[in-house]
């Protein structure tokens, strides 16, 4: 009885042991002005966050039979966290914005972000990573509003001075509008981020 307790209590703390290790040695992710890990000075729990289009593309969603073009789109938000231990960066899309909207049959349309903030997770390491978004919704008009989300999208996240972000095939399904519209979209878009400028993720 005496051996096994004691076998019990030395298994406990060899558990123990190697949960602390693992804590002590798990890689974090960080956003970071430099291509280096570790990063010598991180950006921080705050940092404002902002991206527009490259410059000569479109932000495009297509929707059964509707394309919709947009050739000016912004976006902006902050961290929520900086990172940490075996942690992604954390943060949220408060503003999107999209202008100069029209189907590819040349119809004009308006389009707008719904239900923001979007909440954003970030990992990577070697400068670039993947970028979830959860929540992200809008809506568009041309002649019927038509309301999309996507409950959970990746995106990838390319470090440089500006880090580009980019979106490919995106799948949204409707949540609200003419009955006109489809059930399913997608959307696909590039943006630059303008600050902090440059960025990048490393992990360490």
């Amino acid at each position: 009885m005496k051996h096994t307790k004691m076998l019990g209590l030395c298994l406990i703390g060899a558990l123990a042991a190697m949960a602390l290790i693992g804590t002590g040695t798990a890689s974090a992710t960080v956003l970071c002005p430099e291509n280096k890990s570790p990063c010598p000075a991180p950006y921080k729990k705050g940092t404002a966050i902002k991206a527009q289009l490259v410059s000569g593309t479109k932000s495009v969603m297509t929707s059964g039979f509707v394309t919709i073009e947009c050739t000016d789109s912004t976006m902006s938000g902050k961290t929520t966290s900086g990172g940490g231990p075996g942690a992604p960066v954390l943060g949220e899309i408060t503003s999107v914005t999209w202008k100069n909207c029209k189907t590819t049959s040349g119809s004009s349309c308006t389009a707008s972000a719904l239900k923001t903030p979007w909440g954003v997770s970030v990992s990577g390491s070697g400068g670039s990573g993947t970028m979830t978004v959860t929540g992200a919704a809008g809506k568009f008009t041309c002649s019927v509003t038509c309301e999309y989300e996507a409950k959970t999208a990746s995106v990838s996240a390319n470090g440089g001075s500006p880090a580009k972000i980019k979106a490919s095939s995106v799948s949204f399904s409707r949540i609200g509008g003419s009955f006109l519209c489809s059930s399913s979209a997608s959307w696909s878009a590039e943006y630059e981020v303008t600050a902090p400028n440059p960025l990048f993720v490393v992990s360490e």
